[in-house]
């Protein structure tokens, strides 16, 4: 196991992000063809015991600030134990993004008690992590450049493999 420092904003933390893969990669930047899924492995860490309603959404932004595409889960329903480990999967189709470089968040909420929006996020986010990962979708052709990645606050330990 090794760590990673990504930059976090604490919520609720009854349930936190204790690992992120892309494309079964544990680095903090990840280069990627045009024309592939992208592929999310999300493990999650219970701090209490509890029945949850899951909704994580993954926001990529672009350079300049400005957000580029959002994706959404269908609610998952999970019984997690104190200490207990939830694994989940995500797929992003190769059209969604275009070639450039993104910087990526994760949030995670718990709507148990709630419709099914996310938008009251003080009461319902459990965890996210701010724009830690860059993605550079390339076309083949393109050099690859890397931005300057925001300061390290927080600490979420990655697995150095899938095994």
């Amino acid at each position: 196991e090794c760590r990673s420092k990504v930059l976090r904003f604490p919520g609720l933390k009854e349930v936190c992000f204790s690992g992120i893969w892309i494309n079964n990669e544990n680095a903090r930047k990840i280069i990627a063809p045009k024309n592939k899924p992208i592929r999310f492995r999300i493990l999650l860490k219970a701090k209490t015991t509890g029945t949850y309603r899951l909704r994580y959404i993954i926001t990529f932004w672009l350079l300049n600030g400005k957000r580029a595409a959002i994706f959404e889960n269908e609610l998952e329903y999970a019984n997690i134990d104190k200490d207990q480990e939830h694994e989940t999967y995500a797929v992003l189709a190769p059209e969604v993004l275009a070639v450039g470089r993104y910087q990526i968040s994760f949030s995670l909420f718990n709507l148990s008690n709630s419709e099914e929006s996310a938008a009251d996020e003080k009461s319902k986010r459990l965890d996210m992590i701010w724009k830690s990962f860059e993605l550079y979708i390339e076309s083949g052709e393109s050099e690859r450049k890397f931005s300057s990645m925001p300061d390290e606050v927080f600490t979420v330990p990655v697995q150095a493999s899938l095994s």
